[in-house]
């Protein structure tokens, strides 16, 4: 029967994790005898102030978690097939105990070349999205007469390193997940993740209307989803209100709150709406890289 791939728990890796305490805890010989791995550190940690142990005790346990985390993301991410790690696994070992074996260093240079893959990966999903969206030109230059800066790459980059990290407690408790975009100096928008019964609802609108082309009906599309996303305009909000319209009964007055957005949005310049289309399908990005296992470090701005 093939080995089950599995990381050691986490209970047993965190026994023995608190220095002994008590009566010459302070001296490392002391913390040897008690079974410290580093006896030095240990008894440093036993003579300090409570209050600084506690601190120092929190931070170990959220390192020593984050390295957990990491080690059951690649393992996954291997065994699953969604990423080749840059060594061959030797003869007769299992991934599980191969990664077991590894210092944090290790795992985190690891984990990082794998969280790379997949951002590269949503962006460039992203981009492909947006070039059938938006008829944009991708390859010209700043100094060309037809370069777009709403579809720059540095400019992505430059929005990105300068926002507010996406609360992933938000997107698991309330259901949703917003963020603030700076699109450029003073104008800002609130974008907030679609539920699913409002993706619903858009779909079975844009089935009602008039046929018209690929390319039409992705940019209507696309252009609804941002009505239904977009939650404020420099911190002014969007109107009506359609967060809480969730119920099978009130389908009609969320498309008619959908119109009134859209009516909206359709009486502002055409770049500007593109704009706005490029920033959703931006945020829907570091959505789907927060969900995809990056969960400890800020996404956005990582």
């Amino acid at each position: 029967m093939p080995e089950k791939e599995e990381i050691p728990s986490r209970l047993a890796r965190r026994a023995g994790s608190a220095p002994a305490r008590g009566l010459g805890s302070g001296f490392a010989e002391n913390q040897k005898m008690a079974g410290a791995q580093d006896p030095v550190a240990a008894a440093r940690l036993a003579a300090a102030d409570p209050s600084e142990v506690s601190e120092a005790m929190e931070a170990q346990e959220k390192a020593a978690q984050e390295i957990t985390d990491r080690r059951e993301e690649l393992l996954e991410a291997i065994i699953s097939g969604k990423w080749e790690p840059p060594q061959a696994l030797p003869p007769g070992a299992t991934w599980a105990k191969v990664l077991a074996r590894q210092d944090a260093k290790f795992i985190t240079d690891w984990s990082d070349r794998y969280r790379k893959m997949l951002d590269e990966q949503v962006e460039k999903d992203d981009e492909a999205n947006l070039k059938e969206t938006i008829n944009a030109s991708f390859t010209v230059q700043p100094d060309d007469p037809l370069y777009d800066p709403m579809v720059d790459r540095e400019r992505r980059k430059r929005i990105e390193a300068n926002l507010k990290a996406l609360d992933f407690e938000s997107m698991v408790f309330l259901g949703h997940v917003e963020q603030e975009i700076e699109v450029q100096r003073g104008l800002n928008i609130t974008l907030r993740t679609l539920t699913t019964q409002h993706g619903l609802w858009i779909e079975y609108y844009i089935a009602k209307q008039p046929d018209m082309s690929t390319q039409n009906l992705r940019h209507t599309y696309s252009l609804m989803q941002v009505a239904v996303s977009l939650e404020a305009v420099n911190g002014k909000k969007i109107t009506p209100s359609l967060e809480k319209l969730m119920k099978q009964d009130q389908r009609d007055e969320f498309i008619k709150g959908l119109e009134q957005r859209l009516e909206r949005l359709c009486q502002m310049p055409s770049l500007l709406t593109d704009d706005f289309i490029i920033q959703y399908i931006w945020f829907t990005g570091r959505v789907r890289k927060l969900l995809s296992g990056n969960l400890t470090e800020k996404v956005g701005n990582s």
